[in-house]
Parts: C-alpha cells; sequence; structure tokens
C-alpha cells in the first residue's frame, strides 16, 4: 500500500451543495476517535520522496529519501526512521515507547558511536510527527487533526467538493499543537463522511495574508482496514510561495504496507542499550538543571542563611533550656 505526503492545488474549483442536516463537530470528532479505540495495533511501512518536480513522478524508479516502520499497540509505539542519500544510510533512527518511557538509539554514518536517548515525555514521539506516520495511526490529537485542538473552530454548514468528494469544511483558528499555539495561524480541514469523516485536504493559510494557501496536504488512495478505520495510501504536500514565479515545493509520501489489529509481540516495544553507548536521560539532566537554577537564584543564599540561622537558634535554645533544668 502506498502512503504519499503532497501538497494540494492551491486554489481548486469548489462546489458547495445543500446538506439537509449537517452533522455537529462532536458528532464529527467522536466519529474519528471511535474508528481509532477500535484500531487496537496497526503497523505500517512508509517511504517518502522530497523535493519532486511533479506528483506524477514514477517513485518506483527513484530512491527515497527517508523509509519509515511503525508499530502501534495501545499505548506502546515503535518507530523506526532512516534517511538514505545516493545509495548510502545516513542515518537510522529507532525509537520505542513502552506507556512510561521512551528510549531511543541513533546511528548516524560516520560515526562508530551511537547515541542513546531515554525520556519520560509522553510528548516526545507524538512530536515525531515531522515524520508522517503520526498524522493517522499515533493519535488524532497529535497531527494533523488540528480542529481537535481549539476551541475556535466553525463548521461549513454547506458540503464542497474535494477531489471529487462531498467534504464538510472546518475551519480552525489558533490551534495548540504540542503544547505551544499556533497564533495567527488558520488551518482549513475537509472532511469526508463517505471514509468516517478522515481527511481529504488540510490547508494552512498564511499568516499575512489570510486568504492565501501557503501549504496543502492531500490525503489520497484510502481503503478501510480490518478495524473499520479509513487509511490514506497516500499523501501529497505542496508548499506555496508568495512570488507566484518561484517554483513550489513537493513532498510525496507513499505507504508499502499496512495492517490493523494483528498481534504485535510485546518485545518489540522494549529497547536495550548496548555496552558503551552514550545515553541521553532527559530526566537526569532536567533534575540537574532544576538543581543548577535552584542554586544560581538570588533567593538561595538568603534562604539558606534563614535555615542556618533558625537551626544554629534553636539549637541554642535547647541548650540553654537543658541547662536550666539540669
Amino acid at each position: 500500500m502506498r502512503y504519499v505526503l503532497m501538497i494540494g492545488i492551491c486554489c481548486p474549483f469548489m462546489a458547495f451543495a445543500q446538506t439537509p442536516n449537517p452533522p455537529s463537530l462532536s458528532e464529527i470528532e467522536q466519529v474519528v476517535r471511535d474508528a481509532y479505540a477500535a484500531t487496537d495495533t496497526i503497523e505500517v511501512d512508509v517511504d517518502s520522496y522530497r523535493g519532486l518536480d511533479s506528483f506524477d513522478a514514477v517513485l518506483d524508479s527513484l530512491e527515497p529519501e527517508r523509509e519509515y516502520h511503525s508499530m502501534v499497540s495501545g499505548e506502546k509505539i515503535y518507530f523506526n526512521f532512516k534517511a538514505n542519500k545516493n545509495g548510502e544510510v545516513l542515518s537510522d533512527e529507532v525509537f520505542v515507547w513502552d506507556g512510561n518511557i521512551c528510549k531511543g538509539i541513533s546511528n548516524y554514518s560516520g560515526s562508530t558511536i551511537a547515541n542513546g536517548y531515554v525520556s519520560d515525555n509522553p510528548d516526545y514521539l507524538s512530536q515525531l510527527s515531522v515524520y508522517p506516520l503520526t498524522w493517522n495511526i499515533f493519535s488524532p490529537a497529535s497531527s494533523p487533526f488540528y480542529w481537535f485542538n481549539s476551541t475556535s473552530n466553525t463548521l461549513s454548514s454547506d458540503t464542497v467538493m474535494i477531489d471529487g468528494h462531498e467534504c464538510y469544511l472546518i475551519t480552525t483558528d489558533d490551534p495548540v499543537l504540542f503544547g505551544s499555539t499556533q497564533t495567527g495561524r488558520q488551518y482549513r480541514s475537509y472532511v469526508d463522511p463517505a471514509i468516517g469523516f478522515m481527511l481529504r485536504r488540510v490547508d494552512k493559510m498564511d499568516h499575512i495574508d489570510p486568504e492565501m494557501v501557503i501549504e496543502s496536504k492531500r490525503y489520497l488512495d484510502y481503503e478501510q482496514l480490518d478495524s473499520g478505520l479509513w487509511y490514506a495510501w497516500r499523501m501529497e504536500i505542496e508548499g506555496f510561495r508568495r512570488n507566484p514565479d518561484l517554483p513550489t515545493h513537493k513532498h510525496v509520501y507513499s505507504v508499502n504496507s499496512v495492517s490493523a489489529n494483528q498481534a504485535i509481540e510485546e518485545s518489540q516495544f522494549t529497547l536495550e542499550f548496548p555496552v558503551g553507548i552514550e545515553v541521553y536521560d532527559e530526566q537526569k539532566i532536567q533534575h540537574q538543571q532544576r538543581l543548577d537554577r535552584l542554586w544560581r537564584s538570588p533567593l538561595t543564599a538568603p534562604i539558606i542563611f534563614t535555615l542556618c540561622f533558625l537551626s544554629v537558634l534553636i539549637g541554642f535554645k535547647v541548650y540553654i533550656h537543658r541547662l536550666k533544668k539540669g
């Protein structure tokens, strides 16, 4: 199966149609969440191709710039990412989230020592959505379901035709992504009721010219998995420039295989560090950083002096009290 990330056409012709009983935002969100809830496990292999001249390029004749392999079982995640160039693997990284701790190992071309990583931050893997997989396997609250993360959403009462499919338009202002508010950003999401309100296209609008699309993502070649979840085998992303004479950026992500609700070995979500690897432990480093900030605080010295003074004073009073009793 093929999954392609490619940005859609900036201003396609849209024909609105009257709908007698449009759904509410809460009803749409519940349908999407139910589909994810019914998908206990999912495994997917994806290739990405960047800097294409045309979306019609024959991908089989090209070397994928990046390769992704991911598995999700409940809250547990396995993620492998490889970067390629001219037949050489530039980097090979593996991350595992076991529900409590995230561990990672990164191997880079030209380096004989791998780097290890440990974090208890549950958002760490979701932040890997700069890689494409999390948009449709980790959580609908990650990316690109921007409207799940904003209280400022507007749902069109009519439908609009996107690539021949009747969709509802959800306009989102200032969504929160990974804890950071996208101030001044508007996203326009087109969801298709025929595929469980999954996305057909998402347009990111310019913060200077709110009517200009600066990035468009199209989700193509949907198929329904055994779990009932509709999954796009192809995604296309196109980035636009304010100067129309400059070329656009075209990226494609293509799914090679995907399966849902198949057994995944628990050992896949366990990562052991090789002997001698240099491990970056975010928990220990953050703890040390907090101690350092506390020690450098202008309040630290007066507090320590006050505590020492009170300790001496209390000790002295206890000593005098015992002398009087003795």
